[in-house]
């Protein structure tokens, strides 16, 4: 996983990037739909795994999808801007992927900054972050950990402590 997802966050230079930008525009999707559905198959399994990492690869696939098909079709939405390259656009994806799916934000800000070294980076990501976490909120209530927890019926403890414990001094009970 690391050197996948290392490679997803690469800075290409010029020639790379056209020469792979249309073998990428039919491998990343194929890929992602790929991952996609063992992820999916395998979320409510009884098995210990972790889905941090996988959202992270799930999420760099579909931004640097993303660069590499605005740059295929010529699309700009300014005159002639600059774009970033691959690896901004993977990390971005990855950040908005693991908001949404973990509903965190200044822990992911935080990682990501730290992974890539680069605090210039700050400000994009936070703004992804926010978007992410407002479409998550708004397509779900609860993240997907907590959804798993209802759909297992996994017993928890309620957030208010019982009447009769709420009475009791601890001191006395020894």
């Amino acid at each position: 996983w690391e050197e996948t997802i290392k490679n997803l966050y690469a800075e290409c230079s010029s020639g790379c990037l056209a020469a792979s930008s249309s073998n990428e525009l039919r491998v990343l999707p194929l890929a992602l739909l790929t991952y996609l559905v063992f992820s999916v198959g395998t979320a409510g399994l009884t098995m210990p795994m972790g889905t941090f990492v996988p959202n992270m690869f799930m999420g760099a696939v579909l931004g640097r999808w993303l660069r590499q098909s605005l740059q295929f079709h010529e699309i700009v939405l300014i005159s002639d801007p600059e774009l970033a390259h691959p690896g901004v656009y993977a990390l971005l994806g990855s950040a908005g992927m693991l908001a949404g799916f973990t509903r965190m934000s200044v822990a992911v800000v935080v990682l990501l900054v730290e992974l890539t070294n680069n605090i210039s980076l700050g400000l994009a990501l936070m703004f992804c972050i926010c978007v992410a976490r407002k479409v998550s909120k708004t397509l779900t209530c609860h993240d997907f950990v907590d959804q798993l927890v209802v759909l297992k019926g996994v017993p928890f403890l309620p957030g208010q402590c019982p009447v009769r414990l709420a009475r009791l001094e601890v001191g006395l009970q020894c």
